[in-house]
């Protein structure tokens, strides 16, 4: 299980926990929304894909159940907070009994720099083990250039094995690793 006060290092109280009532829910949605709205923002050229996504993922469906789509064993969120407010958050989804996929990963321009990326990915694998997953995966844009190190140096590589989603649009990085 983990620990709301995880790995504390940063000179700034950085506190990561899952996500478990409805405020701590009501802090993600917005964080994930904030982030769409940042892909659409940014990447403009996008907006369709971005669009195709968010109806085949069924995002708000999905963000209207969140609590029970997105704790174990289903899956599991982690809500990151810089001196008590939302920072960040990352989420777990549930492929197949050995196989899970990390996605929404955000943090606020506010909070990065303090290692809370690195925090998430490091926390939502050991949420992972603790589920009893052996593998992890992800996509993302091609051009979210600045995640993509972050995803490298977190032990992530390039899976051959892409999604349907991602065969489709090679701008879909895919990657992997064992947990």
């Amino acid at each position: 299980m983990l620990q709301a006060a995880s790995r504390n290092h940063d000179a700034m109280a950085v506190d990561i926990s899952p996500v478990r009532t409805p405020e701590e829910a009501g802090a993600v949605v917005e964080l994930v929304w904030e982030f769409f709205d940042y892909l659409k923002r940014d990447f403009p050229d996008r907006a369709e894909m971005i669009a195709r996504y968010l109806d085949a993922q069924d995002v708000a469906g999905e963000l209207a159940d969140l609590l029970n789509r997105f704790t174990p064993p289903q899956g599991e969120c982690l809500l990151a907070r810089l001196d008590g407010d939302p920072v960040g958050t990352l989420m777990l989804k549930r492929v197949d009994d050995s196989t899970c996929e990390m996605n929404r990963m955000w943090v606020r321009p506010e909070g990065r720099g303090q290692g809370i990326g690195k925090r998430l990915i490091e926390d939502l694998g050991d949420a992972a083990r603790a589920m009893g997953f052996h593998v992890m995966k992800l996509e993302a844009l091609d051009e979210r250039i600045p995640a993509i190190p972050l995803y490298e140096k977190a032990g992530f590589l390039a899976d051959p094995d892409r999604s349907a989603y991602a065969r489709e649009d090679l701008r879909v990085i895919a990657m992997k690793k064992g947990l």
